[in-house]
């Protein structure tokens, strides 16, 4: 109720979506690792939150084609305008800062760094061009690893990583690098 009570000001509304659904929504997202149908889906469900506090309503001689695209240009230009940022856009930003996290967690130091490393992308690529695509008892391989995206950034990922204050002025960087390359 209090998101979409139009007596308080917009931007106050989206702050407030922003603190109360943010930590849960986004609770571990870093280490997620989410298909495009999930990304759009996440795009989605804050299209449809934002609209319904805004509270546009379909006119009767619009179709909903029409009202979708009116709706989602102001719902998009209301979002710049105070500086909202796009959920899959903050999953990313999320996802490349637990990233260096873990680069700079060292090969002794954590367990989840071990498990994390545990036959990663080298070795992955390792097994492949040996097997010449092949795994060892004949299929594809196939593999969808949290790393790869950080890859395809920078394959010195991991020693970029280790100088965080760099790390961390990079973030806007890769994230609009991975919004334009998904």
């Amino acid at each position: 109720d209090l998101l979409r009570c139009r007596s308080a000001p917009l931007g106050k509304r989206l702050q407030l979506m922003k603190i109360v659904i943010h930590p849960a929504l986004f609770w571990c997202a870093g280490s997620w690792n989410l298909t495009q149908v999930q990304l759009s889906k996440l795009r989605d469900v804050q299209l449809r939150m934002v609209r319904k506090m805004v509270g546009y309503r379909r006119q009767d001689c619009e179709t909903v084609g029409d009202f979708m695209h009116r709706s989602n240009a102001s719902i998009r230009n209301l979002m710049r305008t105070h500086k909202v940022e796009k959920w899959d856009a903050h999953y990313h930003r999320l996802q490349f800062s637990w990233g260096g996290d873990v680069a700079r967690m060292g090969q002794t130091s954590a367990l989840t760094y071990q498990v994390l490393k545990h036959r990663d992308i080298s070795w992955i690529h390792k097994v492949a061009e040996q097997y010449r695509g092949n795994q060892q008892h004949c299929r594809k391989l196939h593999t969808w690893r949290w790393e790869r995206c950080f890859m395809k950034y920078s394959p010195s990922w991991q020693k970029d990583a280790q100088d965080k204050s760099n790390w961390v002025k990079s973030l806007d960087n890769m994230v609009v690098w991975r919004c334009m390359h998904r």
